[in-house]
């Protein structure tokens, strides 16, 4: 079968996966006209109250979103529901449930009327489901519609890595990363948006990627390589030791990578590893001013040494600092 042609129809099927699994399907709105007509199709509801003009809403609906295919995604509704209301435009339920605030959550048990808020501190989607299991009995969500378009890996040895694929490696605490696993992650949402390239990602935390890492010279995290077809590769933030950007790759940060992949901006080619070392060495020889790693003294210095290295004075002023106050 023509090459092209395997390929056009594995996007099809990917595409087809993925629109049977859109998050937004399972969201569910109600409003001031239809209240008592939503509330009684579920024993309990998990109720959302967001506003249009809310940033907090907007960075919270990942989450919700996430929580509707987790738990909408069910054949039975009737133990639990998740749904969403505009509480400015539906005044009427913002009433009922004493809404000041956005996003503000709330889980009302219909056969009793108690109204449970949700005023934990954290919103991400492990707290959310947390909340539910612990107040909902007998209701679990449903994984099976979870299908990533990144592949994990497991065995990382990248001497038998597929061409034109696209590496992150990263840690599941980082900010950015934690919900990496769920379609509506911003980094399995670019892998639709790029699919000629085989998208893949490390977490440094479940797999044993020393050699590699060493062999990348890959010292930060998260970090992107992409392999090419003819063998060269290109790096972005792998080895950055400046600690006020060094975790601050995001999703944005790789789109842009991605769009700039034929170019040295958003990171840069070699044609080898060894390519890549004798660069290093040069980087280690130089004279160029580097930024120091140390909290607080993040300070310009240029005399020799290794740009990893603390210099000799700076350290010793730390930690006589560090001493002082106790810490």
């Amino acid at each position: 079968m023509n090459i092209v042609l395997v390929a056009f129809i594995q996007v099809l099927l990917i595409s087809k996966v993925f629109a049977l699994l859109d998050p937004t399907s399972f969201v569910i709105e109600f409003g001031d006209a239809n209240i008592e007509t939503t509330l009684e199709q579920s024993r309990y509801s998990f109720i959302y109250f967001f506003s249009d003009s809310c940033g907090f809403c907007d960075k919270f609906n990942p989450d919700f979103e996430n929580l509707s295919l987790l738990y909408n995604n069910r054949s039975d509704h009737s133990s639990l529901q998740i749904i969403k209301t505009n509480a400015r435009a539906n005044k009427r339920l913002s009433g009922l449930f004493s809404i000041n605030r956005y996003p503000s959550l709330r889980l009302l048990d219909f056969e009793t009327k108690e109204i449970i808020e949700y005023d934990q501190d954290k919103r991400d989607l492990a707290s959310l489901i947390n909340f539910v299991q612990a107040r909902v009995p007998g209701v679990s969500p449903n994984y099976d519609g979870f299908k990533p378009s990144i592949h994990y890996f497991e065995d990382v040895n990248f001497d038998k890595h597929q061409p034109n694929s696209l590496i992150v490696f990263t840690l599941p605490f980082l900010m950015e990363w934690k919900d990496y696993v769920y379609p509506t992650h911003g980094y399995q949402k670019l892998a639709l948006d790029f699919p000629h390239i085989q998208f893949g990602l490390v977490d440094v935390d479940k797999v044993s990627a020393q050699d590699t890492l060493a062999k990348y010279h890959i010292t930060n995290f998260p970090a992107v390589i992409y392999f090419h077809n003819d063998g060269t590769f290109k790096v972005f933030n792998t080895n950055s030791q400046n600690h006020v950007i060094k975790n601050n790759l995001g999703v944005n940060d790789i789109e842009i990578f991605l769009n700039n992949l034929h170019t040295n901006e958003s990171g840069k080619w070699y044609k080898s590893l060894k390519e890549m070392q004798k660069d290093l060495e040069t980087i280690i020889k130089s004279d160029t001013p580097i930024s120091y790693g140390k909290k607080g003294f993040n300070v310009n210095h240029n005399p020799n040494p290794h740009p990893y290295q603390q210099d000799t004075d700076i350290v010793e002023e730390y930690d006589s600092l560090m001493n002082h106050i106790e810490l």
